[in-house]
């Protein structure tokens, strides 16, 4: 009996060890899962907007960035353009999504925490703003029609551990599917 009840204190404690060290990497997972979500709707933001092509797609400042998306992940309806913002609140980095989620219109609205405790959120935005030559890093994006190639998200977290900056290729589904004249293979 006793050689039983040590074998089984081991046991226990070996997994009590291994669920403490689980814990905190399955709270951080649940940030990752939020970060991929929001590069699969920059991704899905579509290049032509029919419905109202005099507002812009995505308008971008240095502490906040909103864009139109379509999302068909079950919960919205992809008929209508979503409306994605990101910003600080109540030091958490937080992505707000507003649109529908049906044929008949019942408005939806879903949000994630990107970061905890972040500060010193800063936005960029690369590509060819007011219809400039050459590429660049802007600190702004308000250019009507024209999308960035890329969006960078940077920020600290509270602690000060250093966090990787998050990078968007807005309408990347849809430029993949393009084909010009110049291209051997359909990209």
């Amino acid at each position: 009996m006793g050689m039983i009840a040590v074998l089984l204190a081991n046991a226990l404690s070996f997994s009590r060890r291994q669920l403490e060290r689980t814990l905190p990497l399955s709270a951080e997972a649940e940030y990752f899962m939020a970060r991929d979500t929001l590069r699969r709707w920059a991704e899905g933001m579509p290049l032509k907007r029919e419905p109202s092509p005099a507002t812009p797609a995505l308008h971008g400042t240095q502490s906040e960035v909103t864009f139109e998306t379509l999302i068909h992940d079950g919960q919205f309806w992809g008929g209508v353009p979503t409306t994605v913002t990101l910003y600080m609140e109540e030091k958490q980095l937080v992505a707000k999504a507003s649109g529908v989620a049906s044929k008949q219109l019942e408005p939806m609205i879903r949000s994630l925490v990107l970061s905890p405790n972040a500060k010193n959120l800063s936005f960029s935005y690369y590509g060819r703003n007011n219809n400039e030559p050459n590429p660049a890093w802007y600190p702004s994006w308000e250019s009507g029609s024209l999308l960035p190639v890329l969006i960078k998200i940077e920020w600290e977290q509270q602690g000060g551990q250093p966090v990787p900056p998050l990078t968007l290729r807005p309408a990347h589904y849809d430029l993949n599917r393009s084909i010009s004249l110049s291209d051997v293979i359909p990209k």
